[in-house]
């Protein structure tokens, strides 16, 4: 399940890894999430069925909608602290995502545009295919469908440029409306928008609530 996470990580910071423009985009992107082929039956439980963004000017959110990794709870972001955190309410705690430790120096990505053009969500999108490589050398091809007519602040995407390194994608221009990825094992996990709300969102949206209990996330326990 560890990968299905990633993706999930390599989807939250491709989001914020788009073209600057002076107009940009906040609201709300809800993705039906699935996962098809290898584990999908095993993994039933555990995935949910959508996951839901919101983006501010300097702030960004996930939630999850079903499936046992809603209990991680939704996870909150800062651009301008490079700061995130997963909120669970039932133990009022705000786990901080971000590593101590010095991140393994990923090559870039080789991003390739393709000729395909389709409409998401009412948005048209071009497809772009990613190449990347793991530590160990081993690649693997992920795809990508981003519309031009939306892009994140660049307070948002500017921050997550210089500092996300490990998970940004250079060379997508617009906003990501649909992600791919196929792993042998895992199987096909795909993020596609189904509902897309431009609205004013506030700074308070983003605030850790009162009463919750800040802690360092440890990746080698079972929290968050």
């Amino acid at each position: 399940m560890k990968n299905i996470l990633v993706f999930i990580g390599l989807g939250l910071f491709a989001l914020i890894s788009v073209a600057q423009v002076p107009a940009y985009f906040t609201g709300q992107v809800k993705y039906k999430f699935q996962l098809e082929g290898g584990m999908a039956e095993l993994a039933k439980a555990f995935i949910p069925q959508a996951i839901s963004f919101k983006f501010g000017e300097k702030n960004m959110a996930m939630f999850t909608e079903g499936g046992m990794m809603s209990q991680m709870g939704n996870i909150i972001y800062n651009a301008e602290t490079n700061e995130a955190f997963a909120l669970q309410t039932a133990e009022k705690t705000a786990w901080r995502m971000n590593s101590k430790s010095g991140a393994i120096k990923l090559p870039d990505p080789v991003v390739l545009k393709e000729s395909e053009l389709v409409t998401i969500a009412g948005y048209p999108c071009h497809k772009y295919k990613i190449v990347t490589r793991d530590e160990k050398g081993n690649s693997s091809i992920s795809y990508v469908w981003a519309t031009e007519k939306l892009n994140l602040s660049p307070t948002l995407q500017g921050t997550a440029t210089k500092q996300m390194q490990s998970f940004m994608i250079k060379g997508i221009k617009g906003l990501p409306l649909k992600m791919m990825n196929t792993e042998e094992t895992l199987g096909t996990t795909i993020l596609t928008a189904i509902e897309i709300k431009p609205q004013t969102v506030l700074p308070s949206e983003f605030l850790i609530p009162k009463g919750f209990v800040v802690k360092d996330f440890d990746p080698m326990s079972s929290k968050p």
